[in-house]
C-alpha cells in the first residue's frame, strides 16, 4: 500500500516530423487506430496535409502500417461497433473508402467518390459514407451483412454534425450554428436515403451549448413512430437557440512552417 505501481509499454512506434495524432480504440479495448497526421504535405499536392494510419494490437503488442491504396490525407477511420473490422476514408479526392479485417487486411473496397466522412450504425450493420463540409454533400447507405451492397443514396448538403438512433433505422444529418448561421436545419433519413422528416430553422444550436438537453422522446415520422433519439438529436429538432448579437470572428495568429514535414512510419 502506498507503494509505487510499474507501468510498461506494451508497443511503441516513432513517427517522423508529424504534428498531430488521433486515437480510435476498438470497443473491447484490445486495439486502436492511430492517425499520424502532418499540416504540410511535402508533395505540396493537398492543401489539408498528409496522414499515415497504424492499427495497434494490444494482444501481439505491436503496432503495422495500414496499408492504404491512395496517397493523401486519411479524412476518417472507425471501428464496425459489433468488433468485425474497420473502414477507413483516405486519399486525395475523389477519396477511397475500404473495409478491413481486425488484422489491417483489406476485405472490399466501397470504390471512389466525394467523401470524408465515416458513420456506422450501431448495430453495426450499416454504414453511412458521407461527404460533409466543402464537399457536395453526397451521404450513401451501405448493407455489410455479407457482401456489402448500397442500399441508399441522396445528398444533404451543408451538413455540420450526423447521428445514427439507437435502433439504427435513422440517419439524422443536422446543420447547427455557429458553424453555420444560415440554412439551419435537420434531416432524418431512412436507410433507403429517403427523406422521413424534414425541419428548418432560422438558428438551431448543438447538443452542447444547451445546459439541459432533451434526454429522450418520441418522434411521428411517416405515420410511424420513431424510437427514442440521442439527446443531440431530440435537442437538435426541439431546441431552438434564441436569437444572439453576432459575435465578429477572432484574430487567428498564422505561422508559415519553415519546412515541409512528412509523417513517415
Amino acid at each position: 500500500e502506498g507503494g509505487k505501481v510499474a507501468v510498461e509499454s506494451v508497443a511503441r512506434k516513432s513517427a517522423f516530423k508529424a504534428d498531430a495524432a488521433s486515437v480510435v480504440w476498438h470497443a473491447k479495448g484490445s486495439a486502436a487506430l492511430v492517425t499520424v497526421s502532418a499540416h504540410v504535405d511535402a508533395s505540396n499536392q493537398n492543401y489539408y496535409g498528409d496522414a499515415v494510419l497504424y492499427l495497434v494490437s494490444i494482444k501481439k503488442k505491436e503496432i503495422v502500417r495500414v496499408d492504404l491504396d491512395k496517397e493523401g490525407p486519411v479524412y476518417d477511420a472507425q471501428w464496425d461497433p459489433a468488433g468485425r473490422g474497420f473502414v477507413v476514408v483516405y486519399g486525395y479526392m475523389p477519396s477511397m473508402a475500404t473495409l478491413f479485417a481486425n488484422d489491417g487486411t483489406p476485405r472490399y473496397a466501397f470504390g471512389s467518390g466525394p467523401r470524408n466522412t465515416v458513420s456506422f450504425s450501431p448495430h453495426g450493420r450499416l454504414l453511412a459514407l458521407c461527404g460533409f463540409g466543402n464537399l457536395p454533400g453526397q451521404v450513401e447507405i451501405w448493407d455489410k451483412n455479407g457482401e456489402p451492397k448500397k442500399v441508399g443514396t441522396t445528398i444533404a448538403p451543408c451538413v455540420t454534425e450526423c447521428a445514427w438512433s439507437p435502433d439504427s433505422r435513422w440517419f439524422l444529418a443536422a446543420t447547427t450554428y455557429p458553424r453555420l448561421r444560415v440554412d439551419n436545419g435537420v434531416r432524418i433519413l431512412a436507410v433507403d436515403g429517403s427523406t422521413a422528416f424534414l425541419q428548418t430553422e432560422k438558428s438551431i444550436a448543438p447538443m452542447e451549448d444547451d445546459p439541459n438537453p432533451v434526454t429522450s422522446a418520441h418522434l411521428t415520422v411517416g405515420g410511424k413512430q420513431v424510437p427514442k433519439l440521442e439527446p443531440c438529436i431530440i435537442h437538435a429538432l426541439f431546441r431552438p437557440s434564441p436569437a444572439s448579437l453576432y459575435p465578429p470572428p477572432e484574430p487567428h495568429n498564422y505561422t508559415t512552417a519553415a519546412s515541409s514535414t512528412d509523417p513517415t512510419a
